[in-house]
């Protein structure tokens, strides 16, 4: 059975006293942490932190990762992932992908296929240079041919779909956006907010100077090394044995939309070559249906990021300690009294599940995303 979850947190409405954010602070790694407060605004620290914890929860929850022997490593090209020894029987590929813009930080994770997303807060709906510059030709003709009033959203979707899927394959911003382009196209419909999940399944086809190439066949040994100056993906494994990718948009509220992209694990770029070896089944494929993948964006509340062994009574007892008498009588934020919350760190039981620890590198995943 597989597993395709999305989590998000609103940042935004998150004010954590500093005992609070320090008490968190503390599941992190030294290095982690150092990261993490290292970024200059208490914002981007707190969704950097929001980030770890959430990868952490998911690799836990969904690939049944011991929490004392967790690891996190890095592909060539940055991408983390989880190392689980031994494998885990209820994620043989297991992926995940964290995202983060405007008020919200999500994640996904998926059990068998390799995932990829982008949440993005709309603009003020108008194009802009720089998102046109990422359409392809094809896209561009499509474009053309809307309202201008759908314009500015349609470009904000593309240039959301292609990070989606480049995240996914580990390329990140290594593969230039406007080199991609999808068949049939991406609706606009999707631009636009609506209630449930749309989905489809769309073939990934990237254009060079020389040829046009799918997914990551030969732009891998040919475009993306030549650009970043590196042989990371001409020492894949196998080529990528397939065309076709799932592609699916969910409104999280009227200002955020989240992207997530599932295809083939074969389709992973990693010359190092130790994310690929997590792979027990990688020649498993999206499925050609037309039910959604994954099964929307489930809103959490900080507390449902800690692990059992976190002691969720202990910290909601020192959350407790930094409120006055009146918010005390209203803990809508982190739902009640502790009896509530004896439940609250199983999310995988309540059908979620996230991810590892954190994509910070500014030049490829783009801060803690």
């Amino acid at each position: 059975m597989h597993t395709a979850v999305v989590w998000a947190v609103e940042c935004a409405a998150w004010q954590p006293s500093s005992r609070e954010f320090e008490h968190l602070l503390g599941f992190c790694d030294a290095t982690r942490r150092n990261e993490v407060l290292s970024f200059k605004f208490e914002m981007d620290q707190r969704r950097a932190l929001l980030s770890t914890l959430l990868q952490r929860k998911a690799t836990c929850a969904i690939a049944r990762a011991d929490p004392s022997t967790l690891q996190i490593s890095r592909t060539r090209g940055r991408k983390p992932y989880a190392v689980l020894n031994p494998p885990s029987a209820e994620a043989p590929n297991f992926s995940f992908n964290v995202s983060h813009d405007g008020n919200f930080v999500a994640i996904s994770a998926h059990t068998h296929l390799l995932c990829g997303m982008d949440v993005f807060a709309k603009g003020d709906r108008r194009p802009t240079s720089f998102l046109v510059d990422t359409l392809s030709q094809q896209s561009r003709r499509y474009y053309e041919g809307l309202p201008l009033e759908w314009q500015g959203g349609y470009a904000e979707l593309l240039f959301s779909v292609k990070e989606a899927y480049t995240k996914a394959v580990g390329v990140g911003l290594g593969q230039e956006l406007r080199d991609i382009s999808f068949a049939p196209d991406i609706p606009a419909l999707w631009s636009v907010p609506f209630k449930g999940t749309r989905s489809g399944i769309f073939k990934v086809k990237i254009a060079t100077t020389e040829t046009e190439y799918v997914a990551n066949k030969s732009v891998a040994n040919d475009s993306w090394s030549r650009r970043t100056g590196s042989e990371e993906a001409s020492i894949l494994a196998e080529p990528c044995r397939t065309e076709e990718w799932r592609l699916e948009v969910q409104w999280i509220d009227s200002e955020h939309l989240a992207v997530m992209a599932a295809g083939c694990p074969l389709c992973a770029v990693d010359a190092w070559g130790g994310f690929r070896r997590q792979f027990q089944h990688p020649e498993l494929v999206p499925g050609k249906g037309d039910e959604p993948l994954f099964s929307g964006v489930e809103i959490v509340r900080v507390e449902h990021l800690l692990l059992e062994s976190d002691g969720v009574r202990g910290f909601m007892n020192l959350f407790r300690e930094c409120l006055t008498e009146s918010e005390e009588e209203d803990l809508g934020m982190y739902g009640g009294d502790d009896s509530s919350q004896q439940d609250g760190s199983s999310c995988a039981e309540a059908g979620s599940s996230f991810g590892a620890l954190a994509e910070e590198d500014h030049d490829v995943y783009g801060g803690y995303d």
